[in-house]
């Protein structure tokens, strides 16, 4: 993610902690992590009051989540009028949407646009907020659950860097005992978090240059080895592939994708996973080959001529699928899918193809736009029969409704099976 990037950076050129006017010392990855989407919150506030004054706004209206922090509880859900708003958000430590804030303010037409939260429902964000938990004796409101994590996070962290630090200086037993420790972090991290029935976020217990045990079986799983590559081209140009050790189908990457062993083989799963839920028989194994969004020019595609589905990097966790709209102008974020998505939408691609083959079909470049023709054919009438029309068909998905009416009726049917009958 950016923000690993930006903290193996600075740990290169020596930096380990933060220091604050105030006297604070805050550790180099919270640090980070803090002033990054501090900007992105700031960004995003300019972007808003932007979209404020272009829709000729008078009010704002902050949002509301459960867990909320005691300072920003009491007027989250509320509206404002902007003078009302710019001297409240003055008069906070923290304004709204900065310093770990979770809360974001949207514009409003006061008298207009109604609350989206009812009293009740902010009443129970409250209610159960205090209720919280109790976990080995000790009371926690839903709140405080949720700073027992970064505490137990920066735990973590604290022992990595003393295993990194143990580690360049041979003391085997400093090291293990931190090690030892590290193990009883995470077994509290994950006991407490279920207790409390909060994700885990294990990014942020991440340690600049820590990567756990060093044995050469660990070092090989998280470091994948590739073998010799080929060129292939996409709607972008040539592309550099490498093919990646140990997969029965063959899997590759763009030789400009870094992934983890681990990440790659997430790929792989997630794509049997897909076969198996959509029946497709497992003969039909694809090749894999995962590529840069900027090379591939898409979040995935399949191509029923050779089965080979490729399949964007940046898709595989929501994090980096939610920073692509940052990176790419011709993006929105109503058209972002969600983790997961890509993988059972290509998927079904393959469903459709294996379906024609099964009929006899053999897909060639030669009778591919026939293929193509008679496919969107069945899926227009399979559509029919759903109740699917160009005036509902967006709310499946953008995509969707921008699909169907180019008439790529296999998109759309691919996309209201990920969302529609996927979900049933």
């Amino acid at each position: 993610t950016a923000i690993r990037q930006a903290t193996t950076k600075m740990a290169d050129a020596g930096v380990r902690t933060i220091d604050y006017a105030s006297g604070r010392s805050t550790s180099l990855e919270a640090a980070v992590r803090r002033n990054m989407m501090g900007g992105m919150g700031l960004l995003d506030e300019q972007i808003t009051q932007a979209n404020h004054d272009a829709l000729g706004c008078n009010g704002w209206e902050i949002s509301a989540h459960a867990n909320s922090a005691p300072d920003h509880e009491p007027i989250q859900g509320k509206q404002f009028s902007d003078a009302e708003f710019a001297q409240l958000n003055s008069s906070l430590t923290r304004r709204i949407g900065t310093l770990n804030c979770g809360h974001v303010a949207f514009p409003i037409i006061l008298g207009v646009n109604s609350p989206q939260y009812t009293e009740a429902q902010l009443q129970a964000f409250r209610e159960d907020n205090a209720k919280g938990i109790t976990y080995e004796g000790k009371h926690y409101t839903g709140y405080e659950a949720t700073q027992k994590q970064r505490q137990i996070e920066r735990a973590m962290r604290v022992q990595k860097n003393r295993i990194l630090v143990s580690r360049s200086t041979g003391d085997a037993l400093r090291e293990q005992t931190a090690q030892i420790r590290l193990q009883m972090l995470n077994q509290h991290y994950k006991a407490f978090s279920k207790a409390a029935g909060l994700s885990m976020q294990e990014k942020r217990a991440w340690g600049v240059r820590y990567t756990g045990n060093v044995s050469n079986t660990e070092s090989q799983k998280r470091k994948p080895v590739l073998l010799d590559g080929k060129t292939v081209e996409t709607k972008m140009g040539s592309i550099n592939l490498r093919k990646v050790r140990g997969y029965d189908s063959n899997v590759f990457v763009s030789e400009k994708v870094h992934l983890e062993s681990e990440e790659i083989r997430a790929f792989v799963k997630r794509t049997h996973k897909a076969m198996n839920e959509w029946g497709i028989p497992k003969k039909y194994k694809p090749q894999i080959q995962i590529i840069g969004y900027g090379e591939l020019g898409a979040y995935g595609s399949y191509d029923p001529r050779t089965g080979v589905v490729r399949y964007a990097a940046e898709i595989k966790s929501q994090d980096e699928l939610d920073l692509l709209p940052l990176k790419y102008s011709n993006l929105v974020p109503e058209s972002i899918p969600k983790f997961g998505e890509t993988e059972r939408h290509e998927m079904w691609h393959m469903k459709q193809a294996v379906s024609f083959r099964e009929k006899g079909w053999n897909i060639t470049q030669q009778n591919y736009l026939k293929y193509l023709k008679a496919l969107r054919s069945e899926c227009k009438i399979r559509l029919d029969s759903l109740g699917i029309t160009k005036d509902n068909i967006g709310e499946v998905s953008l995509y969707a409704d921008t699909m169907y009416k180019h008439g790529f009726y296999d998109e759309a049917e691919a996309e209201y099976m990920v969302h529609k009958r996927g979900k049933e």
